[in-house]
């Protein structure tokens, strides 16, 4: 038997160590990849939820806004028409009347209880 034709026992040895040690190296980044990936998925999942809730919450905000701009709507159309009558009361009851347009040239008093 030629010594060129066959490795000797110790670096076939080393050599099936170096094989094993290259498989458990790569079964070992194969669970930590795996690992990474769920907990990617825990935490895409948490963020998922949480979307979800800051959405609801969003839409509630929005239907609650719309509400009280609606209600303030409602109070400022009130408004417009109780001064548009009183407008026009004063029209009837005539602007230009001399009480109203009299002018006072005594000082405004206090109205303090100094």
């Amino acid at each position: 038997m030629d010594p060129l034709d066959s490795p000797s026992l110790p670096l076939r040895v080393l050599s099936a160590l170096n094989r094993a040690l290259h498989h458990l190296l790569f079964r070992f980044k194969q669970l930590l990849g795996t690992a990474a990936q769920a907990a990617q998925r825990d935490q895409l999942r948490d963020l998922t939820e949480e979307a979800r809730v800051l959405g609801s919450a969003s839409a509630e905000s929005i239907n609650h806004v719309g509400a009280e701009l609606r209600e303030i709507n409602k109070r400022l159309a009130k408004l417009e028409r109780e001064i548009e009558r009183i407008g026009n009361r004063l029209e009837e009851d005539g602007v230009g009347d001399a009480r109203l347009e009299q002018h006072s040239e005594a000082p405004a008093r206090s109205l303090s209880t100094d």
